[in-house]
């Protein structure tokens, strides 16, 4: 028998993020909704906020210069739980620590 993979997920509000990260956020959803996969910023779009993939060797260079500090911030954090995934949902918790933004 196959053994079922669970993945998990850390799940963290929006205002962990900048406006200016949203946008760019809702710009790499869009880019790769055919082929997510091929794309070094895994993000999905779910309505609420976006689903991120957390890389598991906690390089998030590629997002430098293009996300702000306190976004990876939160990638490290994520990192740090040992989690494959950050849900940013606006409905979501702030974590004590992050920086948190209101937009």
């Amino acid at each position: 028998m196959k053994t079922v993979q669970i993945d998990k997920t850390l799940v963290l509000s929006t205002a962990h993020f900048t406006d200016d990260d949203n946008s760019i956020l809702a710009r790499f959803a869009r880019a790769h909704t055919d082929s997510p996969d091929s794309s070094a910023h895994f993000v999905i779009d779910f309505g609420y906020g976006y689903i991120v993939w957390v890389n598991s060797d906690g390089d998030f260079s590629e997002y430098a210069g293009k996300l702000s500090p306190a976004f990876i911030c939160a990638l490290r954090f994520a990192h740090k739980q040992k989690v494959e995934w950050v849900r940013f949902d606006r409905d979501a918790n702030t974590v004590e620590g992050l920086p948190t933004f209101d937009w």
